[in-house]
């Protein structure tokens, strides 16, 4: 269940935030920072979110398979994770920094540059010693991230896993980040919504091709300017490819 709790939390990994006034719903009026997601649905599978009137997450519903409850206090984050089918409940707790971003979880330690963007994810070392190494490169010019690496080191080894280049569309605005779905703490994403993502891997990890996945995203937006329709197609390793579509409604 850790597994699934930490993919349900780090899932969505192209995020971004879009200014927007106070919204109301049917609990009155919030203080929210941007527009806010009620209900994503992939493949008949809706996830749907819950928010308190600062726009943080209390409630994350994934089908009929988990429902995820957070709280919060003014240095930590608390989760607790019930598999709705067996009622088997985990809780974590993780730490948060001064400026309320996610710092410490299970081992795992996160850094942020000074406008709140993810810079560096280190894992504690498993059971044979290799400890993985994530870090977020951005370009200069634009303030978008350009690529991720992931590494993984054992004394004075150091191997390379994975590095995913994105590229963007210039003049579209995201809304489907992560302070879209009351996760600011995860940190601050690119301000732009996602166009192409490549993943490469060095041939002795993946034997097909040193690029391994390459993802293609197209989105529809309301008269809002909020991404209700993303498209995926994504070429993969084994030269299948696999499209789907994932809709978005908002409070």
């Amino acid at each position: 269940m850790k597994v699934k709790t930490q993919l349900l939390l780090s899932s969505i990994v192209m995020n971004c935030l879009l200014l927007a006034a106070c919204k109301k719903n049917g609990s009155g009026s919030n203080n929210w920072p941007a527009p806010m997601i009620k209900t994503e649905t992939t493949n008949n599978n809706i996830t749907s979110y819950r928010y308190d009137k600062q726009g943080r997450i209390v409630e994350l519903v994934n089908g009929d398979w988990v429902r995820v409850d957070y709280s919060y206090t003014r240095d930590s984050l608390f989760y607790k994770t019930t598999e709705i089918a067996t009622n088997a409940v985990q809780k974590v707790a993780a730490k948060l920094d001064p400026n309320g971003m996610l710092a410490a979880q299970e081992g795992t330690v996160r850094k942020y540059d000074d406008d709140g963007r993810p810079v560096e994810e280190l894992s504690p070392p498993n059971s044979n010693g290799w400890q993985k190494r994530y870090k977020y490169y951005y370009n200069s010019a634009t303030g978008l991230l350009d690529s991720t690496r992931q590494t993984e080191s054992k004394l004075l080894q150091t191997r390379w896993l994975q590095t995913t280049v994105y590229t963007y569309y210039p003049d579209q605005n995201n809304t489907i980040g992560n302070e879209n779905r009351g996760m600011g703490f995860m940190g601050k994403n690119s301000p732009r919504p996602v166009k192409i993502s490549e993943i490469w891997r060095p041939k002795s990890v993946d034997p097909f091709r040193e690029i391994t996945n390459i993802m293609k995203l197209q989105y529809g937006y309301d008269e809002q300017g909020r991404i209700v329709v993303e498209d995926h197609t994504e070429d993969r390793a084994d030269n299948t490819v696999v499209q789907w579509r994932t809709v978005y409604t908002y409070y």
